[in-house]
């Protein structure tokens, strides 16, 4: 109760302290406001709408309000409604995906209804009132019953209505909604913390006295949907203007029409057919509902439940009323789906398979398109693998073809074990809006969250996963969990996170990357980001308290806390030692400059510079500038010192303009610490007909960024010797920019075994002295070769691919037919039978032939 009332505070003040045109966006959870007056706002619940519960007493709507997915409960009243009063001229409300419904065991509240309506000379009060002038639009909605008094009902077929009463000229007109031209999503931002609600900012609008009162989001958005519903009303004798007298009742009418948003804008086959399932012939699928099929048929559900076998669809609707979990649909057998090339339209259910078993198979359909749907389940399968598949956990959902739509939906995965997950693939495409997808992972397929919430979301082989308006993180009680995941070349970009965790775990592995404009933290939150195998990721927001990780647990800039610790480590590094020799020479320059203005001498001003690093590929450089921004902040030049590393990909953008916006963006995140970019020659392409534009935006920006920022950056240019000198000459103002130019020395064969050595020993391998000396031999017949100078080959990570990869793999196919018989020595020990043949197959990759030894 306590939490329910902080709850209710919470939103009180938002409400009170919000403006026209403000979203405010709900968590889960029940929800008692004491101040009750909704005028010119979106409140929206996240999912299914029994996720989010207001009480009402009633709840007084004014202006031009939106109320989506969330459940309004009453019992107190003091108006002429129980949940929902609509009153003013003009006064326009939209409820889509809302059950209002009576407070559970509130008995006491009918008493008290019976009472206030006797006082208004009625036999009972409405759930809803529609005042004089004032029009209410139901879309996915069960609400009772409703008074329309002077004012204008207008309710979709797919809303639940069970009485309606029209008096003193009211006007109440079924409206058949336009799903596939959906209602414009307003683009909101997050509140600062989550559970804890705050209004979101508002949209840029137009100021001064030439702003209309009609120019708020809010206003735009419902009388855009007010004039869908409008072009599609159904005249009937109150819309001509014969008004039914005081008293009259009317009711819905049976659904007609396509049900569900229509893919791509085209019907794929009218649904000329309505079919009713009653719930008494709930098990008789086979002999009393199939044979009437036929493409484009409509089946219309009552309450109540039914058993589906699994099957395949041919354009077929399936349509509940309002309420999702009044009509539950059992999956007998397994899943279904639609038919090769056809679609599925599933609207206003509760769909529930069996233990352990997939509810949506869409394997090769053209589209599915699921409103206002609930996927269920009796019980998770707890960690339990599918049949004739390795995975560890079972997906509610395979998708593998076509466009799969979600709105209003709730996909109820387990919190926890990760069972009920969605599974993209194969070029498929998932579309959610105002949507809980639990745990959704796409692998060369596509996710598109608009204003939805999640579990976690994870991009796979080449997946990508765009999220626009918020994406709220769910809490699952794991701080170690991460929610948000790209790896193997797949690709997150989200405009707005609202993370409900304490911990928020970002990782990004495998040249894929994660950004995030914005993220929002709860009370205490902190997040860690994630960074390792050359995965990028960008994280806006407070960066106090945000970490970034090379995915050991090593912040990726200020990787050491001391001088002393950074230059231990610079003395670990293998080799280069006029390299080692430069930097402690910086390093005393600076640490003199500090003790001359320390004593009031005059000083050089600037203790920042900017380097090029040149050399080859596999030398060192990123881990040198990881040091050197350790050594930045311990000598307090630099605040942070963290690392961000970027490319020309990462900074040119798509067209004009667009460049000089990524690349301001990249700098920013890494200011008080070092940008890197990678091979930077790359920023000005020969060969274009009238020069790079791009690449000169690209430049023009940077030089602008390091002379503003002097004093908070560190830019660090890499790349061949003979390429960057070209480089600093493509511009008269980057030579003036890069002060020093450090050089890096390709390594010798004796320097590459003892990384080897080393690489193995943090791998948990040792490798024998045979296995050193073959890597040795291979090393020098490649370097005879040429190998080691053509363009591209890579020399410490040439001798990484061999030693943590296609060694270990040559030992386990070695000792596979002994493996019970093998001793903790045998599976730890690298020889020259594991050795030799990885190098070899590595350094074939660069042009090395064995036979020529």
């Amino acid at each position: 109760m306590s939490k329910q009332l902080r709850r209710g505070l919470e939103l009180t003040v938002t409400i009170t302290r919000a403006g026209p045109g403000d979203v405010i966006n709900l968590a889960e959870g029940r929800y008692a406001p004491t101040e009750t007056t909704v005028s010119d706002l979106v409140l929206r619940g996240s999912g299914s709408p029994e996720r989010t519960i207001l009480s009402a007493s009633p709840l007084v709507i004014r202006g031009r309000s939106i109320i989506e997915c969330c459940t309004i409960e009453y019992s107190f009243h003091t108006g002429p409604a129980r949940a929902l009063h609509i009153e003013g001229a003009g006064s326009t409300a939209l409820l889509r995906n809302v059950i209002v419904q009576r407070e559970s065991g509130s008995a006491l509240s009918a008493g008290i209804g019976r009472v206030a309506a006797k006082a208004m000379n009625r036999d009972s009060l409405p759930d809803v009132y529609v005042g004089p002038g004032a029009s209410l639009w139901l879309d996915a909605s069960a609400v009772g019953s409703v008074v329309v008094d002077g004012g204008h009902l207008y309710h979709s077929p797919n809303a639940s209505i069970s009485d309606i009463v029209c008096i003193n000229g009211g006007v109440a007109s079924q409206t058949a909604p336009q799903p596939d031209a959906p209602m414009q999503q307003q683009t909101a931002q997050p509140p600062a913390t989550q559970p804890r609600i705050a209004p979101q900012p508002r949209q840029p609008t137009q100021s001064g006295p030439n702003r209309s009162a009609s120019g708020s989001p809010t206003r735009d958005r419902v009388g855009a949907y007010k004039d869908k519903f409008r072009s599609m009303l159904k005249t009937d004798k109150s819309a001509a203007g014969d008004q039914p007298s005081s008293g009259a009742r009317s009711r819905p009418s049976v659904p007609a029409g396509a049900v569900g948003p229509i893919p791509n804008g085209k019907p794929l086959k009218p649904f000329s057919q309505m079919l009713a399932w009653p719930s008494s012939a709930g098990s008789n699928w086979a002999d009393h509902i199939r044979p009437q099929l036929s493409a484009g048929t409509n089946l219309i559900l009552e309450p109540g439940e039914y058993w589906l076998p699994s099957s395949n669809f041919k354009d077929i609707a399936f349509s509940g009323h309002g309420d999702p979990t009044k009509v539950i649909v059992n999956l007998a057998d397994g899943p279904i789906g639609p038919s090769a090339g056809h679609a599925l339209v599933l609207s206003n259910l509760t769909l529930r398979p069996g233990i352990g078993q997939t509810a949506i198979l869409a394997s090769e359909g053209r589209s599915l398109v699921l409103s206002n749907v609930v996927i269920d389940h009796y019980r998770l399968g707890f960690g339990v693998a599918r049949s004739g598949d390795g995975d560890e956990y079972f997906p509610l959902m395979i998708l593998r073809s076509g466009l799969t739509t979600l709105e209003h939906c709730e996909i109820r995965a387990d919190r926890h074990s990760f069972d009920g997950y969605v599974d993209i693939s194969d070029s498929a495409r998932l579309q959610a809006t105002s949507s809980f997808v639990g745990w959704a992972v796409a692998s060369r397929g596509y996710i598109a969250l608009n204003n939805s919430s999640a579990y976690g979301v994870f991009a796979a082989t080449d997946g990508e996963v765009q999220s626009n308006g918020t994406l709220q993180l769910i809490d699952v009680g794991d701080a170690e969990a991460s929610p948000l995941v790209a790896m193997s070349g797949g690709q997150i970009i989200a405009d707005s996170v609202v993370s409900q965790r304490k911990v928020t775990r970002i990782r990004s592995e495998g040249k894929a990357s994660v950004s995030v404009a914005n993220l929002f933290l709860p009370e205490g939150g902190s997040a860690v980001v994630e960074r390792e195998n050359d995965g990028t990721a960008s994280v806006g927001g407070d960066q106090d308290k945000i970490k970034y990780t090379d995915g050991s647990g090593g912040a990726t800039g200020a990787k050491y806390a001391t001088v002393e610790e950074a230059l231990a480590a610079l003395d670990e590094f293998v080799g280069q030692d006029q390299l080692k020799m430069e930097i402690k020479t910086l390093i005393s320059r600076i640490q003199v400059d500090r003790v001359r203005e320390a004593r009031g001498l005059q000083t050089t001003g600037r203790l920042t510079q900017n380097f090029v690093f040149a050399g080859p590929p596999g030398t060192g450089k990123t881990e040198i500038a990881r040091i050197m921004g350790s050594i930045y902040k311990a000598l307090g030049v630099l605040e942070k010192g963290h690392f961000v590393e970027v490319d020309r990909e990462k900074l040119v953008g798509q067209h004009l303009g667009h460049s000089a916006a990524k690349t301001d963006e990249k700098i920013t995140e890494a200011l008080d610490g070092v940008l890197l970019i990678d091979e930077a020659y790359g920023l000005q392409e020969e060969g274009l007909d009238g020069g790079d534009a791009f690449g000169n935006e690209v430049i023009n920006t940077l030089l602008k960024r390091m002379l503003d920022e002097r004093d908070r950056l560190i830019v660090i240019a890499t790349g061949y010797p003979d390429e960057m000198d070209r480089f600093l000459d493509a511009n008269p103002g980057l030579r003036s920019r890069f002060t020093e130019t450090i050089h890096f020395n390709p390594y010798r064969n004796d320097e590459l075994v003892e990384i080897a050595r080393r690489m193995a020993q943090s791998a948990g391998y040792s490798v024998d002295e045979g296995a050193m000396r073959a890597l040795y031999d291979v090393l020098g017949a490649a370097e005879q070769q040429g190998v080691m100078s053509r363009k591209g080959f890579a020399y410490a990570r040439v001798v990484e691919s061999i030693i943590q990869t296609r060694a270990p793999g040559q030992l386990a196919r070695r000792i596979a037919d002994h493996l019970n018989r093998a001793d903790n020595r045998t599976l730890s020990t690298l020889t020259a039978d594991d050795v030799y043949p990885a190098a070899v197959a590595e350094l074939s990759r660069y042009g090395f032939d064995p036979s020529k030894r």
